[in-house]
């Protein structure tokens, strides 16, 4: 039913009462909107200067300056118009109006090519593997949403007190159609395409990274791990024309009796169709707040999926990065013992793997014992592993990560699932001690997610992981 039951649009107009009805009852003239229901409160973001991360600073620093220049183009423009006015005036002959024209009408257009040149900021993405498909999917889902045939956004809410003269409706809103497309933001330029929801007040930029904020001549930022994205089914009560792929759920009228059926004191008492659409609600506590109405079911799930895996992607790279750079540290502080002993005459065994080699082979362990909790080992979590593998460089061709995966389960085999797990156990607080159980947790779900679903006992090792590094004080 929606939040508050069903929705009436506010600026449906009233129908007069003519004579008397078939039951002789008193023509009833319909009270004003503001009798019979509360004030409208409005809906919307807040204040877009509140809106900016720490990630973020830099690039609205420089997007803010870079509006601050002053734009050269009009005063360009203005004088080569003056000057060809006084030239057209005055009569001078065409041999040097012309070319005068012409030179400066190029001229102008370079000053205003520069203006856009030197007002910009360039914003370059590199994306491979799960940041390029993440960034796809938000342009799937997108695609999804502008293919509805029609797609609003609230402006207010208010409650009904007297749902008789509001089509039966609990609550009324007023909402405008929203504008979805693709194009750069303000003073940025980027390789990648930029879905754009674009409001009355302001518009959202939904790069592969983060949410821009353009109001004016304001600028926010958020990530998208600071977003709470919802949706919920919405009954409301259509007063304009029906979309094409809308869910028609049910019929009322435009005045209804205390039954639910039409009151017969009006005249020209209309049937109105009850639509099932989709609500998006798209929120944060630094001031987002938009509701987003789809006339077509089931395309929120697909947005909401978007959101999740660039989320997924970016976490899972930046915690990628660090553990690249601890294991960097770990080499160089390798490489310079080994330097040290070496100087001093010590003996070394080549094979003694490094302490960064171990943490990637105790890393690649966890993966291969929650791949199979569940007793399977299928060919997409396999896949997931491999390329999980890659984005931390371990170096590993596909060919030997799948020939590790198979040398795992062969000591699985042979030494037992409980054997080998409890080894991993014993090993595992090595991440919560170099800050990185997080990101074995994201990759952990990520490899039990692989198949599409999450098994119980996949989700009791997640739960046991996480309890080993609470219990770690």
């Amino acid at each position: 039913m929606g939040r508050g039951g069903l929705y009436y649009r506010q600026t449906l107009s009233l129908p007069r009462s003519l004579g008397d009805s078939k039951q002789r009852i008193t023509p009833k003239v319909p009270p004003e909107t503001s009798l019979t229901s509360e004030p409208m409160t409005s809906v919307g973001s807040g204040c877009v200067t509140e809106m900016i991360t720490s990630n973020s600073a830099n690039l609205l620093s420089d997007i803010e300056r870079k509006r601050k220049l002053k734009t050269w183009w009009p005063l360009a423009l203005s004088l080569v118009t003056t000057f060809a006015f006084f030239l057209l005036v005055y009569g001078i002959t065409n041999w040097i109006t012309l070319p005068f024209i012409l030179v400066g009408t190029v001229a102008t257009a370079f000053v205003y090519f520069y203006d856009q040149l030197r007002k910009c900021v360039v914003l370059i993405y590199d994306l491979d593997g799960p940041n390029l498909t993440s960034a796809e999917q938000l342009v799937e889902a997108v695609n999804e949403i502008k293919k509805c045939d029609a797609t609003w956004y609230l402006t207010s809410s208010g409650s009904v007190n007297d749902t008789k003269y509001h089509a039966g409706a609990k609550q009324i809103i007023e909402r405008k159609r929203l504008k979805i497309g693709y194009r750069n933001p303000p003073f940025l330029k980027t390789n990648v395409p930029v879905p754009c929801f674009e409001f009355a007040k302001h518009a959202m930029y939904l790069l592969p990274d983060r949410l821009l904020v353009y109001e004016a001549s304001k600028v926010g930022a958020i990530d998208y791990s600071d977003l709470k994205i919802s949706s919920r089914p919405a009954k409301f009560i259509e007063g304009g024309t029906v979309p094409r792929d809308a869910t028609v759920v049910g019929e009322t009228w435009q005045f209804v009796n205390k039954r639910g059926g039409p009151d017969l004191r009006f005249r020209n008492n209309r049937r109105m169709p009850i639509c099932q659409y989709e609500e998006l609600e798209v929120a944060s506590k630094t001031g987002v707040n938009e509701i987003i109405q789809l006339s077509r079911l089931g395309v929120s799930r697909v947005f909401q999926s978007a959101i999740s895996a660039l989320i997924n992607g970016i976490e899972t790279a930046n915690a990628a990065e660090d553990l690249r750079r601890v294991q960097e540290e770990k080499h160089e502080t390798t490489s310079d013992d080994a330097s040290r002993c070496s100087d001093q005459g010590s003996n070394t065994e080549p094979d003694t793997p490094s302490a960064s080699d171990r943490v990637e082979l105790l890393f690649f362990d966890a993966l291969c014992c929650i791949m199979i909790a569940d007793g399977m080992a299928s060919n997409s979590e396999k896949a997931a592993i491999c390329k999980i593998m890659s984005i931390v460089k371990s170096g590993w061709s596909d060919a030997e990560c799948h020939k590790r995966i198979s040398d795992f389960l062969g000591k699985v085999k042979n030494l037992g699932f409980k054997t080998v797990l409890d080894q991993m156990l014993r090993k595992v607080l090595a991440f919560k001690r170099s800050g990185r159980e997080e990101f074995l947790l994201k990759c952990l779900k990520f490899v039990a997610d692989a198949d599409g679903e999450l098994s119980d006992r996949e989700k009791q090792f997640l739960d046991h992981i996480s309890d080993i590094f609470r219990s770690d004080k």
